[in-house]
């Protein structure tokens, strides 16, 4: 702009007004970033838990450290994976046997059990839905 009079240029926008949540033509709402990290939990949960037991196995070198470090680790990846009060309790109990039996982390059975847990109900999905 110069500063001139007469020098005001028009400037012309077409809007366009977009449809809102619920409306007609409106775009199908998506969960964006929390929606995929609910689907990677759900995959990778059970295996990745599994895979935390066998390092905290191989990590513990004494019996009763393994005991005392699997039971609250056995609980916590028990809840965290969906399972009732009672079953995290079991899993507790499991995890600190496991990681207090000397020599089992030559054979990684938390991430073996992990991934059978995966691969169940992967193919309960696909009885539910007839395939």
């Amino acid at each position: 702009m110069s500063g001139r009079k007469g020098d005001d240029e028009v400037l012309e926008v077409e809007v366009e007004r977009l449809p809102l949540d619920g409306e007609p033509g409106a775009p199908p709402p998506s969960g964006g970033g929390l929606e995929t990290a609910r689907e990677v939990h759900q995959v990778l949960g059970p295996v990745l838990a599994g895979v935390l037991i066998d390092l905290l196995d191989a990590a513990t070198v004494s019996p009763p450290l393994g005991l005392v470090l699997g039971l609250p680790v056995g609980y916590y990846l028990g809840r965290q994976l969906g399972l009732p009060q009672g079953r995290a309790a079991s899993l507790a109990f499991l995890v600190g046997a496991y990681c207090a039996i000397p020599f089992t982390f030559a054979l990684p059975v938390g991430t073996l059990v992990g991934v059978w847990v995966r691969l169940k109900g992967v193919l309960a999905a696909r009885r539910a839905r007839g395939e």
